[in-house]
């Protein structure tokens, strides 16, 4: 009897030994896998925020540049009185609507904002009134010398240095924009990351204090067994 009951001990502090081992296995798989699924779901949604900002300030870059450009090829034309240039500018106009249309198709900043929505609204307007003057002068049969160009062109160059300044203005906010938004997210990051590793330390204490009880629960058998395993011995001699 008393060989079967020491059997029957060991089985049970075998099965909470390896109960405990297995638990322990998949608590820390949970939280390993919860934190890393997490973390990537995070960063991604960062990197894709961070990555979609950049592409606007992009294409910002690009309409500036195509609006500085698409006074030249009328002044060109005053001077050479090249008809090239109408098809130059048939192709820088493209490109600027090209990106106005790519601006216009996002979720961009300037259309949520009502200061950056006006100064959008006031580029685009002065960019209509610079390819009707372009137009205009274009139209003129024999441009070379002709007073009329020369008069708007004078008005041309002075619509593009404010075209000029409010897609700089739009520029810089924007830029700054994404600065805060970048900050913003480094933020809210530092803040989850906190909360993770928070809890991450609270189970590892949940933990510490399961295998005590674990121990408790296989060393309190074993001395009951060696006790009465000492008392038999006892009682047979």
């Amino acid at each position: 009897d008393a060989t079967c009951q020491h059997h029957e001990i060991s089985m049970k502090i075998k099965t909470k030994f390896l109960w405990s081992i297995y638990i322990f296995i998949a608590l820390i798989g949970i939280t390993v896998s919860g934190m890393s699924f997490y973390l990537y779901t995070l960063t991604s949604k960062s990197t894709n925020n961070i990555l979609g900002y950049t592409n606007e300030l992009e294409i910002l870059s690009q309409l500036e540049l195509s609006l500085n450009k698409s006074i030249m090829p009328a002044n060109d034309y005053l001077i050479h009185g090249g008809e090239d240039e109408k098809s130059t500018f048939k192709e820088l106009d493209a490109n600027v609507y090209k990106y106005f249309s790519l601006l216009e198709g996002r979720p961009f900043l300037i259309h949520t904002i009502m200061g950056r929505r006006e100064i959008y609204n006031k580029l685009k307007s002065q960019y209509f009134q610079i390819k009707t003057l372009s137009d205009k002068i274009f139209s003129i049969p024999d441009p070379i010398g002709n007073v009329e160009g020369v008069q708007l062109m004078e008005e041309m160059d002075l619509l593009m240095d404010n075209t000029t300044n409010n897609a700089k203005e739009l520029h810089k906010y924007s830029r700054q924009d994404v600065i805060v938004e970048v900050e913003v997210i480094n933020a809210h990051f530092y803040h989850n990351a906190v909360i993770v590793l928070s809890i991450f330390g609270f189970l590892m204490i949940a933990l510490i204090i399961y295998g005590l009880f674990i121990t408790k629960g296989i060393v309190v058998p074993i001395e009951r067994s060696v006790s009465k395993k000492c008392m038999w011995l006892s009682s047979k001699q």
